[in-house]
């Protein structure tokens, strides 16, 4: 089972998709037209209305009430990570 979530972050029209990986897990990945294509973003762990949206590193979960609320929070700390933020501060398409 997955989830799929499309998000505007940054200006930019970003997708999420969240794919099983084990017993209420999901492995979050985000793709941008363009820019890049399924990085790995977080986990998101839970059911019904309980949700965890999980970083990778230090940082701490944070609980959520939905799967779309989660993983718009992992993509909107993404985008702010130094390794995607060039992507995201310019209008251009292509980068080396």
């Amino acid at each position: 089972m997955s989830k799929k979530f499309n998000y505007t972050i940054a200006s930019h029209s970003i997708e999420v998709h969240a794919e099983q990986d084990g017993e209420s897990r999901y492995m979050v990945r985000m793709s941008c037209a363009g820019r890049l294509a399924n990085v790995r973003i977080g986990y998101l762990t839970g059911a019904g209305r309980n949700w965890l949206a999980e970083f990778f590193g230090a940082r701490p979960s944070v609980p959520c009430k939905s799967a779309k609320q989660a993983c718009e929070i992992l993509a909107k700390a993404a985008v702010k990570q130094p390794g995607l933020a060039p992507f995201f501060l310019s209008k251009e398409t292509s980068h080396a």
